[in-house]
């Protein structure tokens, strides 16, 4: 990993712009041990988590080194009974049974009324999920090597990716998807072309986050509310 001295940059809260905010923790990188001690603070006007100092952009690209698990493994070569394929086919069973996607003929009608049941709970933290309605095009920002535009696509989603790693990219477009190399910010995509734009795991890696983002009919944000902290 690279040395943090002279690539970090003090910031503003990107939410509210100010100026003001109190450490929440402090940690190494549990992906990359090293010996940085890196900082998240929470802005005492509106309450934004962020990490402050962080690598500026010209040192940013360090940080994610060719073996970083979301530019390594493609879908298809995930272990069949591995727990991320399992979660992913718990996910796809709740999307056909809870909101109207196709149904691959893998559950017999006999199965189905169990397999509602089962997945309710799953389904109710599902809000942002749109129902099947048509050809759609999704765009997801920061794509990896596309294990989420796979499950959309076999749902009959139009593919779209955006990713800053050219390993990445490569793996995603022998995927068969649309995928374009650096920032969201670059890509030029028409306005209003995409039915939505998703942001997994991916908005929070962002220098301009504000920047990146353009409000569009609606916009739907999920995060694990954080414990309080007496600091």
């Amino acid at each position: 990993m690279p040395d943090a001295r002279g690539s970090l940059e003090t910031v503003s809260c990107a939410l509210c712009g100010a100026d003001d905010a109190r450490e929440y923790l402090a940690s190494r990188d549990r992906a990359f041990p090293a010996e940085e001690v890196w900082h998240v603070v929470r802005c005492k006007r509106c309450g934004l988590f962020y990490l402050n100092p962080r690598p500026n952009e010209e040192a940013i690209a360090a940080y994610y080194p060719e073996d970083y698990s979301c530019f390594t493994a493609a879908p298809s070569d995930l272990p069949a009974f591995s727990a991320t394929t399992w979660k992913r086919r718990i996910k796809e069973v709740t999307l056909e049974v809870h909101f109207g996607y196709e149904d691959w003929g893998r559950l017999p009608a006999w199965v189905r009324p169990a397999a509602w049941a089962v997945t309710l709970p799953m389904a109710a933290r599902f809000g942002h999920i749109l129902p099947a309605q048509g050809e759609r095009r999704v765009l997801d920002v920061g794509c990896g090597v596309g294990a989420q535009l796979s499950v959309q696509a076999k749902f009959g989603w139009k593919t779209w990716g955006v990713d800053p790693s050219p390993q990445a990219v490569e793996i995603v477009r022998a995927g068969g998807h649309d995928v374009s190399l650096g920032k969201i910010e670059d890509a030029g995509y028409p306005e209003a072309f995409f039915d939505a734009v998703l942001f997994h795991h991916s908005l929070e890696h962002i220098h301009d986050s504000r920047s990146a983002l353009k409000m569009g009919d609606d916009l739907r944000v999920w995060a694990v509310k954080p414990a309080e902290s007496e600091k």
